[in-house]
């Protein structure tokens, strides 16, 4: 395959929000899972991360034309334009089969956004209160539901609770069900690929994190 000059371009096809990490993932060669990622925990020790996004966005051409996608990719026009081409047609075959059912797959969307959107906040929450952010325990401090378990929560990551057995087993415990959740939505929701075999592995490490804290 003959290689050509890489050019920065949002990647529209394989977004999430603007297109902006699958473009990095492609002009650096790196998996976009990867970028996504530190996107994600840069955005929460860092908040400056966010405006950054949002300039990248505004700032960074979105790939339109088989060029500019083959420039983003550093591969032949015409080997993409091929590839391309192959993928319309899945696409064009899916949204034939898709379009019996309108409503239910509109609908279906729907929900999985709304399961995502509940797992990333409940993930949040539970690793800004565990890190005792300020504004997250500020946020907090007058909520009822549940006082003993926020108190517990509060700081479990710092200090000397920091990297402990208990600790650990604990927060895997209260977050792989979300991280499960999260990942699902988003492989039905056809941005990421995930073997089966992953949530094996999550569902056993969540036993075993509940066997660690009930014996600690």
């Amino acid at each position: 395959m003959k290689n050509i000059r890489k050019r920065l371009y949002r990647d529209n096809s394989y977004r999430l929000l603007g297109g902006v990490c699958s473009g990095l993932s492609f002009y650096f060669s790196v998996d976009r899972g990867y970028v996504r990622l530190i996107f994600f925990l840069s955005s929460i020790f860092f908040l400056v991360t966010i405006p950054l996004y949002v300039i990248c966005w505004a700032v960074i051409p979105k790939a339109r034309t088989n060029i500019e996608r083959s420039e983003m990719k550093g591969e032949d026009s015409v080997t993409q334009d091929c590839v391309e081409k192959k993928e319309t047609k899945t696409k064009q075959n899916k949204n034939n089969r898709s379009n019996s059912f309108p409503i239910s797959s509109s609908l279906k969307k729907i929900v999985l956004t709304m399961i995502l959107f509940f797992c990333s906040l409940i993930l949040f929450v539970i690793f800004g209160l565990s890190l005792s952010f300020p504004f997250m325990i500020e946020l907090f401090r007058d909520f009822s539901f549940m006082p003993d378990f926020k108190q517990f929560l509060i700081g479990i990551l710092v200090g000397e609770k920091a990297f402990t057995i208990n600790s650990i087993s604990t927060i895997l415990l209260m977050t792989l069900p979300f991280v499960a959740g999260g990942m699902f939505s988003l492989c039905r929701l056809q941005k990421f690929a995930v073997k089966r075999s992953f949530y094996n592995y999550v569902g056993l490490a969540w036993v075993t994190s509940l066997a660690i804290t009930c014996l600690v």
